[in-house]
């Protein structure tokens, strides 16, 4: 390790199946990459549980199936719909099982690339594990019926496996809440919570960013993110035409509680900030891939919801008597609504610069938007005991109108 970089006061890393299916392994996302890339640079071991390999095996493989299927039905329906006429439509791919070998093959690709440890099931009795369930024990759900099964196993395989190493310690990497308040020690008679912290992989990225910080590394990386933001606002027009040619109102959320049934306009998108991934010390010009997260505006038509122009939005108005007025599902209104997630994309890197960007598709709403200072806020009682409910919707985006300049206020997301 680097002079430059702290000692680590911890030694693993071990990865939920939420944190694999959610960035798009076996090909792992541009952060997944960057923090098992980070994770490596500081010596730190990176664990994979088998139930956690299965478990997202199952899930893809169960998904895929399911596609399978809806071709041939959509087949069959087209055979159906057109007779007499006789189209004999057919579905071409590769059989499930195909897939799944190749599914396999890039999980053993990634596996060796990123220096992972695959950890063994627990050893666990069923009738240990019964016993958990019968008493509740996070993350069995209480009166839950055995709800968390999947669960127990995953934390029982991460204890097991990081208890054979009395003084070691881990973070235990997950976006699934059912984890948070467990007391281990009811796995494990007097372990020692604090060798293992549960916590999101942002939450893991950041903390390894920050406390063993290499100048050699983050130096370059937080200045080619800066560029990318800077190139991708650079074709700002092109980014609004593509969120706008693709997002439909099914994905359009407004805030206000209603359904939204119809887009009026469109009023623009703005990129909110670029994920690079880590440069390469060897290779700094390359072609990269990036994702870049966008928030959009529209007006629509919402039926149902907070009456758009109530003035009792408040917390402070409720706790004074005072009430929202409520539109019935049948009563409709003009309102804002927000549209954010990401645009996947793909660039040459010359000389820290972002060029020749290439928009290739969508990505949903999961991936997670930054919160700047700003917004930060809304976390706290006082600040909803003075805001308007219907001042969040759009407000806060910071998306300036047509005729002004974005400049400004990318310079303040860069600083948030």
């Amino acid at each position: 390790m680097p002079d430059e970089a702290a000692s680590p006061d911890f030694q693993g890393v071990y990865l939920d199946t939420n944190v694999m299916r959610g960035k798009q392994w076996p090909l792992p996302s541009i952060l997944l990459n960057n923090f098992l890339r980070l994770a490596e640079l500081c010596e730190i071991n990176r664990f994979l549980p088998e139930p956690v390999l299965k478990e997202a095996e199952e899930h893809w493989f169960r998904e895929v199936k399911e596609q399978i299927g809806g071709l041939s039905r959509a087949a069959e329906q087209l055979a159906r719909l057109a007779r007499p006429v006789e189209c004999g439509p057919k579905v071409e791919h590769p059989s499930a099982e195909t897939l799944l070998e190749k599914y396999r093959e890039l999980v053993d690709t990634s596996v060796k690339k990123y220096g992972i440890t695959r950890t063994p099931f627990t050893k666990r009795t069923v009738e240990e594990v019964f016993g958990f369930a019968t008493k509740y024990l996070l993350p069995f759900g209480p009166k839950g019926e055995g709800k968390g099964f999947q669960d127990a196993v995953i934390i029982l395989s991460v204890l097991d496996h990081l208890n054979a190493s009395p003084t070691d310690k881990a973070f235990f990497i997950t976006s699934d809440k059912d984890f948070s308040g467990m007391n281990l020690d009811s796995f494990i008679p007097g372990f020692n919570s604090n060798r293992c912290q549960i916590i999101t992989l942002d939450m893991a990225f950041e903390f390894l960013s920050k406390r063993y910080f290499q100048e050699s590394i983050f130096k370059p990386y937080n200045q080619e993110r800066e560029n990318a933001l800077k190139a991708a606002e650079a074709i700002c027009p092109e980014i609004s035409e593509f969120v706008q040619s693709r997002v439909t109102v099914d994905m359009l959320k407004s805030g206000l509680g209603g359904k939204i049934v119809n887009i009026l306009s469109f009023d623009g998108a703005l990129p909110i900030l670029v994920e690079t991934p880590l440069p390469e010390p060897d290779n700094p010009d390359r072609p990269v891939e990036i994702l870049i997260k966008v928030a959009a505006v529209y007006k629509v038509i919402m039926a149902g919801g907070i009456r758009g122009n109530s003035k009792l939005g408040s917390l402070k108005a409720l706790m004074e008597g005072k009430f929202l007025d409520f539109l019935p599902p049948s009563e409709e209104q003009e309102t804002d609504a927000l549209w954010k997630g990401g645009i996947q994309a793909t660039a040459d890197v010359e000389n820290r610069e972002f060029k020749n960007m290439k928009l290739l598709s969508l990505v949903s709403e999961e991936t997670s938007l930054p919160v700047s200072t700003a917004l930060k806020g809304r976390e706290s009682a006082q600040y909803w005991m003075t805001t308007r409910i219907e001042d969040e919707i759009i407000g806060k985006t910071k998306i300036p109108p047509k005729t002004e300049s974005p400049k400004a206020e990318s310079e303040e997301r860069t600083h948030d």
